[in-house]
C-alpha cells in the first residue's frame, strides 16, 4: 500500500511500481506541495509519470491528486483486472490515464 503521501520534485516516476499484484496507490498528493492537493508545484516537478504501474494485475489506483508531470499522470502496462477510480488528474504533459495492452479487464471510473 502506497497511501497519504506528498511527492514532489523528483527526477523520474512519482510513484513506480513493478512485478506488485493488487498494490494500492490511494490519497497521494503526486506534483503537489501538500496533500490537500490545492498548491500546486513548479511545472514539470515530476520527471515523467506521475503513477507508473508495469505486471502488477489487480492493481488499485484511487483517490490521488496529480498534476504537473512531463508525461502521462497514470499508466498501466500489463496490469489485467485493475481499477483505476477517483483520481483528479490536471496539467500534465501526456495523457491524463493511459492504459496499454495486456490490461484488460481494467476499469477507468469517475
Amino acid at each position: 500500500v502506497i497511501s497519504n503521501n506528498i511527492i514532489y520534485g523528483t527526477s523520474d516516476d512519482g510513484v513506480e511500481a513493478t512485478d506488485s499484484a493488487g498494490v494500492q496507490i490511494t490519497g497521494n498528493a503526486i506534483g503537489w506541495t501538500n496533500l490537500a492537493g490545492t498548491v500546486p508545484g513548479a511545472v514539470n516537478n515530476i520527471g515523467a509519470e506521475g503513477v507508473d504501474v508495469n505486471n502488477s494485475p489487480g492493481a488499485n489506483i484511487s483517490n490521488n491528486k496529480i498534476t504537473r508531470t512531463v508525461s502521462n499522470g497514470i499508466s498501466i502496462n500489463p496490469s489485467p483486472n485493475s481499477v483505476i477510480q477517483g483520481n483528479n488528474i490536471l496539467n500534465v504533459g501526456g495523457h491524463g490515464v493511459l492504459v496499454n495492452a495486456g490490461s484488460h479487464n481494467s476499469d477507468v471510473l469517475d
